[in-house]
């Protein structure tokens, strides 16, 4: 009995410690900061190219050439970088990539 009682007592305390660390993250951004983007509109949106170099940042998205500072979709494009962009609107931000992150590469190669 006294057993499960220091089983019980130690899973509490380590939830309970979990909990306030997850709170008190202070790398963590606030709940209420970003509005998520539903994953139709994400889908919406397709970027097939980037253009980067010292002169020039362009994407193509949506078989549309864009810089940054054009509007996509109701989005922004905020920044081009060498492999992803960035598009905002009014607090939601989505990022583009021309790869696959790893994880979807490695989970589709086991199908």
């Amino acid at each position: 009995m006294v057993r499960w009682l220091c089983v019980i007592l130690t899973l509490t305390v380590g939830a309970t410690a979990s909990a306030f660390a997850q709170q008190n993250d202070p790398t963590r951004p606030p709940v209420d900061a970003v509005t998520p983007v539903s994953s139709a509109e994400a889908a919406d949106i397709q970027l097939s190219q980037i253009i980067y170099s010292d002169l020039k940042k362009l994407a193509l998205i949506n078989d549309k050439r864009v810089k940054e500072g054009d509007r996509v979709g109701g989005f922004t494009v905020s920044e081009i970088l060498p492999n992803k962009v960035y598009l905002n609107r009014s607090g939601e931000r989505i990022t583009l990539s021309v790869f696959q992150p790893l994880t979807e590469l490695k989970s589709g190669a086991e199908q």
